[in-house]
């Protein structure tokens, strides 16, 4: 089981989130989401799917890891690997 199979409020649920279950993951009521939803969503925010009934939990993780900067990726592999050379070069001139 994923995190983003469990509602706001520790309840097993589908993928889709209604808009109560979205706005609680979002700590905000119902309304202030109805109310700023077409915003959100020119920003990226995931679109209510008519056919599905709600937002894709998965999609609105993202959206927020996004927003937040958490989905930034580490130094490609070859700057660490430049780091950790200079760092060796700087301690054998002390």
């Amino acid at each position: 089981m994923h995190t983003e199979d469990i509602a706001p409020g520790g309840r097993l649920v589908g993928r889709f989130w209604n808009l109560s279950q979205t706005a609680k993951y979002l700590g905000k009521s119902p309304a202030w989401l109805k109310k700023h939803s077409a915003k959100l969503e020119k920003e990226g925010f995931p679109k209510n799917d008519p056919d599905l009934g709600g937002r894709d939990s998965k999609a609105i993780i993202k959206f927020l890891d996004h927003r937040c900067g958490l989905d930034q990726k580490s130094p490609p592999q070859a700057d660490l690997l430049q780091i950790r050379a200079k760092a060796i070069a700087n301690d054998e001139r002390k």
